[in-house]
């Protein structure tokens, strides 16, 4: 047996003494041996008692097919990382579904024997009865999804979809020890509570190696079809505890969370997410409340994300991009390249809020906010840009301190109400940088900076703390750019509800990268080039880089696929040519494609070195085939939307 990546999903290749079991609702039957497609079993209980425990079986349920059971609770563990148990899929059609009313739609975790390398791939957990558009809801139904309960390790989810339980995904080491979790291109969403418990889209404490890849968490903690199960500000569509470790968080879209789309209170890496319509995109090192934060400070950083819009929690009005606090001191932490775009209309607070903890568990340890850099981030149309919190205090050490904090060459853009930056601090010579950030704001009516009970004009500041600051209004391509008008552009209806539908449905099966955070954020973030600025915060080339996943995630290698089938996504139009010659292309090291927008104007998407490079379905004119392996083949758009053509050396997709 192996396990490897290809085009994005793991694939588990069976050793010869693999014993895989098929499972079939419609065509099986609990007196087959269920050793063969034509000979299922029936139910899921039958296939697991014909599992053997370290070894590496599969179980596949037929796709297309429903049980009215959960997965059950599971103790078949693999042979090893590259021999793991497989609970999978066979067949065509939609994901297999696993429908319970009651309990969990997978449990593990026992305090005796640790349950170890298991991948649950491709299946469908649907709590049927609490979907209040669905004709079999039943009020009184109260189920849960995934329950993990430690004492587990290295136990992957893939191109799963876990919907309307109480909680979608909880783990926890409710017995000691849990590592390398990950949950990678599946969906959850609409998880809620309507009889006075907490709901998350995904809760996970206690885990060490946790990565979050390409996931959509969609509409979690809430449920306004339902008087008893309104927002508040204790369900999140992710909440991972300070006492998790090596978090990493990438390509996921969080939206339309009861409070926050992510609490990342471990820190950790958090890069290129769509945050789309929270009332809190995220927290980051930040507790409030009784849980416990990291002693001493977090560590990672914070890249390439896009926050768009937001709204209120109930009647409470919100309208934050993130929260930081407790960054450890000589981590040399980096924010960078993030975008803030078109807050709410009714939302009241910065896009970035520097704030204390106000925690309950084990504050006293929290290290304040040290050697944080905030460079080349975009603000456009937020309330404020940045808010600091007054009770915070310029040096020192503990809770409070904040020492070495640099705003560099950021852009603060369209601000709607008086103050881009509210710095409620005093501020001690040579803590504190302010260097090449432009503002410009909506209200020019009174102080743009606020600084410990003194308000600034901008000229004044900039005389006073930020020489090379610069009053100016950005020459922005596109600024208006988000979900919806991405939508559009892919023939959709223009809606946000149409992008997210779409990017729920996507399964490996079906899959359509155009509604992924990867692209949305491309397309939003080519809209805030600006040629006619001399450092802009993001270049007109500018390829997002990917982070390496901490040693503690442990992840299979991306392989090549000899011969894969082209997926077409329709891309946005490109922004209007610009006057400077075109710049070479940085390639990332993702598996798969990138796209960028050329300095020609167009956007274009590259096949990374190794990528598989579709083959040319219908040549057009004798032009050479590009290199399996070539370094990287570039795609432009054409002028007809939905076909894919070959010439010139070039492929031109839509």
């Amino acid at each position: 047996m192996s396990v490897s990546m290809q085009g994005g999903y793991t694939v588990v290749t069976p050793a010869s003494d693999t014993r895989i079991v098929y499972v079939s609702s419609s065509q099986g039957s609990d007196s087959n041996n269920g050793l063969s497609a034509s000979s299922p079993v029936r139910s899921i209980g039958a296939a697991k008692a014909l599992l053997r425990d370290g070894v590496g079986d599969q179980m596949l349920l037929k796709k297309g097919d429903i049980w009215n059971e959960g997965l059950g609770y599971w103790k078949i563990s693999g042979r090893s990382p590259d021999q793991p148990a497989l609970i999978g899929a066979y067949g065509e059609g939609d994901r297999p579904e696993v429908r319970n009313s009651s309990g969990y739609a997978f449990g593990a975790g026992t305090p005796s024997n640790r349950l170890h390398d298991v991948i649950v791939q491709g299946v469908r957990m649907y709590a049927a009865q609490r979907d209040p558009n669905n004709p079999l809801y039943n009020k009184s139904v109260k189920a849960s999804g995934v329950y993990l309960a430690g004492n587990i390790e290295n136990l992957t989810f893939e191109d799963i979809s876990v919907e309307y339980y109480t909680d979608n995904f909880v783990a926890s080491t409710f017995y000691p020890y849990f590592k390398n979790l990950v949950i990678r291109k599946s969906n959850l969403s609409n998880a809620y509570s309507d009889w006075g418990s907490h709901s998350q889209g995904a809760y996970i404490e206690g885990v060490d190696g946790i990565l979050l890849e390409g996931n959509t968490f969609d509409h979690n903690g809430w449920n306004e079809q339902i008087p008893s199960a309104g927002a508040t500000i204790f369900n999140h569509n992710a909440y991972i505890q300070g006492i998790s470790k090596n978090l990493v968080a990438r390509g996921n879209i969080f939206a339309n969370s009861s409070s926050h789309g992510l609490q990342a209170r471990p820190g950790g890496i958090v890069e290129d997410n769509l945050f789309l319509n929270n009332p809190i995109g995220m927290s980051y090192g930040l507790v409030n409340g009784s849980g416990p934060l990291v002693p001493g400070g977090v560590t990672g950083k914070i890249a390439n994300n896009v926050f768009v819009g937001g709204r209120n929690i109930g009647s409470q009005a919100r309208g934050i991009g993130i929260e930081l606090s407790n960054i450890k001191p000589g981590a040399g932490f980096m924010m960078e390249k993030n975008i803030f775009t078109q807050s709410y209309a009714g939302g009241v607070f910065a896009a970035i809020n520097l704030s204390t903890n106000n925690n309950q568990n084990n504050g006293e340890l929290a290290a304040g906010i040290n050697d944080l850099t905030l460079k080349d981030n975009i603000v456009y149309k937020w309330q404020r840009g940045i808010w600091v919190d007054p009770a915070l205090r310029s040096g020192g050490t503990g809770p409070y301190a904040v020492n070495n904090l640099n705003f560099l060459n950021n852009d603060f853009q369209e601000i709607k109400l008086t103050n881009v930056l509210y710095h409620g601090i005093a501020v001690k010579a040579g803590n504190e940088t302010f260097a090449g950030n432009r503002y410009h704001l909506q209200n020019v009516g009174g102080a743009p900076v606020y600084m410990d009970g003194k308000g600034y004009d901008l000229g004044t500041w900039f005389n006073s703390y930020e020489a090379t600051g610069q009053a100016v209004k950005a020459n922005y391509v596109d600024p208006e750019r988000d979900a919806k008008s991405y939508s559009a552009t892919l023939g959709g209806a223009g809606t946000n509800e149409d992008f997210l539908a779409k990017a729920r449905a996507n399964r490996k099966d079906n899959f359509n990268p155009a509604y992924t955070a990867s692209l949305a954020n491309s397309y939003i973030r080519a809209g805030f080039v600006d040629r006619g600025d001399s450092s802009p915060a993001i270049p007109t080339d500018y390829v997002p880089p990917v982070s390496e996943v901490p040693p503690t995630i442990d992840t299979p290698v991306e392989t090549p696929t000899p011969t894969p089938t082209p997926v077409e996504p329709t891309l946005p139009p490109p922004p209007p040519p610009p006057a400077s010659n075109p710049t070479t292309e940085t390639p990332t090291t993702s598996p798969g494609y990138h796209t960028v927008v050329g300095a020609d104007g167009k956007i274009k998407v590259i096949w990374d070195n190794n990528a598989p490079v579709p083959t040319e379905p219908t040549p057009t004119e004798p032009v050479p085939e590009p290199e399996q392996n070539a370094p990287d083949v570039v795609y432009t758009q054409p002028s007809t939307p939905g076909t894919i053509v070959y010439a010139g050396g070039y492929w031109y997709i839509s």
